[in-house]
């Protein structure tokens, strides 16, 4: 199989599915915050 990159249009429709969330600033993680909002919505 192939490896793909998706990058959603507007994080409303999967942030919640997620844990954490990883800042990135010039191709480096400098940062993690963990998402409030996680599991949330059934």
């Amino acid at each position: 199989g192939e490896v793909l990159t998706i990058i959603p249009n507007h994080v409303c429709t999967c942030v919640n599915m997620h844990d954490e969330a990883f800042l990135v600033r010039g191709g480096e993680v400098v940062g993690c915050w963990r998402v409030a909002a996680r599991g949330k919505i059934r």
